[in-house]
């Protein structure tokens, strides 16, 4: 009987032994699991941070360069109301908004926007077809934006605000203004919108390959514990291979880490080229914008001064005038292309034919 008592007392001390080791490998466990999930929710949500705050400069820097490319004198020739809608230049301007959505697909609206002497917001064209419900008439007023956009709005400066609500839906708003060139007053504030789902799809994309990693490490941690511990389960009769577990945990792990820094070197690498070029491409459009505007200001409008107060110009007369204007080695250009009646198409071709244009 004494024998047997020891020997029962033995199997109760091996059983609590094996009961204890399992528990040591299951708060391993949970302590590996919860490190690495921690350690992997920090980094996701550095590079949704990240993300982020690349996401507004590059929405920033593509409102600016639409803004310059907004005719300062077109605006000017606004009043923000239903007056608007029948001006040569509100229909230019609306179609401009119109071609600079069609440009940019991430973007649901682009608009122009003031500011009234009480502060109100209200709008002086957007991009959307007369037709459309989504359509805000010049002068519609705005009351729905969160104060960051009104306070931009109002003091004429850039910034990017939302996710915000408004009866359209949610969104991520830039704005940049309308300048002057000639004056320095801010005219406009441009305005795009870009759908908050979209946005935070993107976020959420910029955060896979962080949680991908994690969840791999994650993944393999938990085998290697597991093969290690039937490696002690069995001792000398489990598999030659699994004594090597060590080594090759390490070379595996070391691997997959060398390439994951190697591709995020890579991506940032790319970001900061892509900032440069946003930084001189926002400095030279500013000064082009400039340029053109001196142009169609002083040489274009000197043009169109000679056609409307002179005689009938003819081919001769146009060369004259053009011809210091040619100088300018921006111009490609000047042409001369007069509108022709129909019942005068005839003398014209004629005309043009004595002047030298054979076969006109």
């Amino acid at each position: 009987m004494k024998i047997v008592k020891n020997i029962i007392t033995g199997n109760k001390h091996q059983a609590g032994a094996s009961c204890s080791i399992r528990n040591r490998f299951r708060l391993i466990q949970l302590a590996v699991a919860a490190g690495l999930l921690l350690a992997g929710g920090l980094y996701a949500w550095r590079e949704v941070e990240g993300a982020d705050r690349r996401m507004r400069a590059d929405l920033l820097v593509r409102t600016r360069l639409m803004a310059e490319a907004v005719n300062a004198d077109r605006v000017k020739a606004l009043s923000g109301s239903a007056a608007d809608l029948v001006k040569p230049e509100y229909l230019r301007i609306k179609k401009q908004l119109s071609l600079l959505k069609r440009n940019n697909p991430d973007i649901r609206f682009v608009y122009l926007a003031g500011a009234r002497p009480d502060g109100a917001i209200f709008f002086f064209a957007d991009n959307e077809p007369p037709d459309s419900p989504d359509c805000s008439p010049p002068g519609q007023q705005y009351s729905e934006g969160g104060d960051e956009f009104n306070e931009a709005i109002r003091k004429g400066v850039e910034a990017v605000t939302g996710p915000e609500a408004d009866q359209w839906g949610v969104w991520v708003s830039a704005l940049a203004p309308v300048i002057d060139f000639r004056t320095g007053r801010v005219l406009a504030e441009l305005g795009v919108d870009v759908d908050a789902r979209v946005w935070r799809t993107s976020l959420i994309f910029a955060a896979l390959p962080g949680a991908g990693l994690t969840l791999l490490l994650l993944g393999m941690a938990l085998l290697w514990m597991r093969l290690f511990r039937y490696r002690l389960r069995r001792g000398v009769a489990a598999p030659r291979w699994m004594f090597r577990l060590n080594g090759f945990g390490i070379v595996i792990v070391g691997t997959i880490l060398s390439l994951f820094v190697a591709w995020r070197i890579n991506e940032q690498e790319a970001v900061s080229r892509m900032r440069i070029f946003e930084q001189l491409a926002s400095s030279e459009t500013a000064q082009l914008a400039q340029i053109v505007e001196n142009i169609r200001s002083s040489e274009l409008e000197g043009f169109a001064a000679f056609f409307r107060h002179g005689s009938t110009v003819d081919k001769q007369e146009f060369s004259y005038f053009a011809h210091h204007l040619t100088k300018n080695p921006l111009i490609r250009m000047w042409m001369w292309a007069p509108a022709v009646a129909a019942a005068e198409a005839d003398a014209f071709e004629a005309r043009a034919r004595r002047d030298g244009v054979p076969g006109f």
